[in-house]
């Protein structure tokens, strides 16, 4: 009967821990019932998401998709958050294209389990006058980022299952999630040291692209 008490009190204290996951941080500038949530950025409010325009975008089509729960990474979002959030790239993939952009939607988990991390989608539109290839460019930089202690391969496609099935198994890795269209084509790479790895690479390869 002991056992028993202590096995049922284990799963109520992790249904505990599950919970304060997506409960909103009031010191979390990306959860919209936070006070330092800024919505004057925001660009269109979904159920469950929000499309904005961030303070330290790298230019005007920077913006960005953030869930309305907080949670670390958009692979522990439900299917109905993940709806908006394929509605919000259409409605940006539409935009870009009308003004001759390529869009690049980045999202990048640096640490598991770092419960101060709210799950965002950075999207940016990249001027087809500068005769680049993003995927091109963006797949080279994937491949010498960690080259040098990396023991996962540099990059992983993904595919129509998505960014989930593309990950290595079913525990939660730190990782750079590159989407070139609707989740169904673009790249993975698992971070192999987050320590190492740069906390502004998205921006970084977008400034530099």
């Amino acid at each position: 009967k002991e056992k028993k008490g202590q096995g049922e009190g284990n799963q109520v204290n992790t249904a505990g821990q599950e919970k304060c996951q997506i409960r909103p941080r009031f010191d979390c500038s990306l959860c919209q019932d936070s006070e330092t949530f800024c919505s004057d950025r925001v660009l269109a409010f979904g159920y469950h998401t929000a499309l904005l325009h961030p303070t330290d975008a790298i230019d005007r089509l920077h913006c960005r998709i953030a869930p309305r729960e907080h949670v670390e990474s958009t692979t522990k979002c439900d299917a109905a958050t993940m709806n908006e959030v394929r509605n919000h790239k259409k409605c940006l993939i539409r935009w870009y294209a009308s003004i001759d952009c390529t869009p690049v939607f980045i999202e990048f988990l640096r640490r598991v389990d770092d419960h101060r991390q709210h799950a965002v989608i950075e999207c940016f539109g990249v001027p087809r006058s500068l005769d680049i290839d993003p995927e091109v460019f963006i797949r080279r930089e994937l491949a010498e980022v960690e080259s040098y202690w990396a023991q996962h391969r540099a990059v992983i496609e993904v595919g129509d299952g998505g960014l989930a099935r593309a990950l290595p198994s079913r525990r939660q890795f730190p990782f750079v999630h590159v989407d070139f269209w609707l989740g169904e084509r673009g790249v993975v790479h698992v971070i192999e040291d987050d320590r190492r790895f740069p906390r502004d690479w998205a921006t970084g390869v977008m400034r530099r692209l």
